[in-house]
């Protein structure tokens, strides 16, 4: 392996190249590295000379990064900003790190959130870092610990997934709503379109790489023909289109196991008496590339001991 001692400038002339290409003026990296105008401009003349190759073109106002310059700034941030990030996580090792946990937004708010409390409470020392986004995280490869998949029972290279809860579809609806419409007591999926329909986008499914699961394939399930289409709101966002539902703007489609604590508590309700069994679930993802840390194995086994029985 090449020394990189002999391989890379020095770091100084890196971080004074990062500031002027930053701020495209050798006077303004000056001021924000407190040193001379000059000194920048020696540095970068140097960092030019060991590489070969001009980094900048010298207006007469403005500094613009050659092609070489461009590429050169894009590897020397993205190298500075891991070498901050490891130097914060050293400065921090005297302190355990929390237990980051990433799932959808939609099980953090509704799944997630209603129970981890309860482990603080039984577990005050662990400190829990909740990471919630519509787009699947590897916890092999990003910087998770453990991640709530989604999906269906197909476990990728470097993690090993245990199931959380299957995936159970059904309409549901404010109490409210179900009310104003006694005829749903009886109703068959059918009778559901002509409903005020609430609609999840496929842009959410994009963002999930899952094949949509919206009211035309909910229907079709059950045979129900939509010659005439169906209109109504589309959400890209589930927490959104549960906050229509509890609103009584309409009747959506729930997900069990995120929707179980809306529907212990009555702030939703059955539509009609029908569930929708898949292929898919909610899986406890671990990186098997590396050792969990014991407060991780905490988070891990308390996930297992609330797993679902949809």
């Amino acid at each position: 392996m090449v020394s990189l001692k002999r391989e890379l400038p020095p770091l100084n002339a890196l971080v004074t190249f990062e500031a002027a290409a930053r701020q495209s003026s050798f006077t303004r990296a000056a001021q924000e590295l407190h040193v001379s105008q000059a000194a920048v401009s020696r540095q970068i003349a140097r960092l030019e000379q060991q590489l070969g190759t001009r980094l900048f073109h010298r207006g007469q106002r403005r500094l613009e990064l050659t092609g070489a310059g461009r590429r050169l700034r894009e590897s020397v941030t993205t190298g500075l900003n891991e070498i901050a990030s490891g130097i914060r996580r050293v400065r921090m090792s005297g302190e355990e790190p929390p237990v980051t946990l990433a799932s959808t937004i939609a099980f953090a708010n509704y799944w997630l959130m209603p129970r981890i409390h309860a482990f603080r409470e039984h577990h005050p020392g662990i400190d829990v870092r909740i990471l919630a986004g519509d787009r699947e995280l590897d916890p092999s490869a990003d910087d998770v610990d453990i991640a709530v998949c989604y999906g269906e029972d197909q476990t990728p290279s470097g993690q090993r997934r245990t199931l959380l809860g299957a995936e159970v579809i059904i309409p549901i609806c404010s109490p409210g709503y179900r009310d104003a419409h006694p005829e749903l007591t009886s109703a068959e999926p059918a009778d559901l379109v002509g409903h005020h329909l609430l609609h999840l986008d496929p842009e959410h499914w994009n963002r999930l790489h899952g094949v949509v699961i919206d009211w035309p394939v909910w229907f079709d399930q059950y045979g129900v023909s939509l010659d005439a289409g169906l209109h109504g709101i589309r959400m890209n966002n589930y927490p959104m289109l549960l906050d229509a539902v509890i609103a009584g703007r309409g009747i959506g489609l729930g997900w069990r196991p995120v929707i179980d604590e809306l529907l212990a508590n009555g702030q939703i309700v059955p539509a009609i008496d029908t569930q929708l069994r898949t292929a898919r679930g909610y899986y406890a993802a671990v990186p098997t590339d590396r050792p969990l840390s014991a407060q991780a194995c905490e988070v891990h086994h308390w996930l297992l001991a609330e797993r679902i029985n949809a």
